[in-house]
């Protein structure tokens, strides 16, 4: 069976028209997007992904190189 979409926020079902104003999608309303907003912006939200330590070193250097000039 396919499951509704759901706002991220309050779980309200999300529904889809054409034609409808959808600048809120996939939230239920501005009002739930905007806390979305909010909370990227507060950073409680994260992209999480394992470090790896090569790219770090990258990093490092290059970094020590813009010092440089």
């Amino acid at each position: 069976m396919i499951q509704p979409q759901t706002c991220p926020i309050c779980r309200k079902v999300v529904t889809v028209k054409t034609g409808d104003d959808q600048s809120a999608f996939p939230f239920c309303s501005k009002k739930c997007r905007d806390v979305d907003f909010f909370r990227w912006s507060e950073g409680r939200y994260a992209i999480v992904e394992e470090l790896d330590p090569r790219l770090i070193e990258l990093q490092r250097l290059e970094q020590e190189g813009e010092q440089d000039y």
